[in-house]
């Protein structure tokens, strides 16, 4: 698997969460170019802009999590 498959929507939110004093400006998309998203870590809609990466078998994603299928 590549590592452009591990690149993940996170709103600013859960980024503050994780690093308290991190400056996130440098990891945001330009504005004129950012578009609503889902936030893989806590499941929200945003327009933040900013994408990290992450191991898609990472229990810490919410992304990833596929619906069980229901026998009939």
């Amino acid at each position: 698997m590549s590592a452009g498959a591990w690149r993940h929507s996170m709103c600013l939110k859960c980024f503050r969460k994780r690093w308290p004093r991190r400056k996130f400006w440098g990891w945001q998309l330009p504005e004129k170019l950012r578009s609503w998203e889902t936030c893989c870590f806590c499941s929200k809609k945003h327009k933040d802009g900013i994408h990290m990466k992450k191991d898609p078998q990472s229990k810490e994603l919410k992304c990833t999590i596929q619906p069980e299928i229901l026998p009939e």
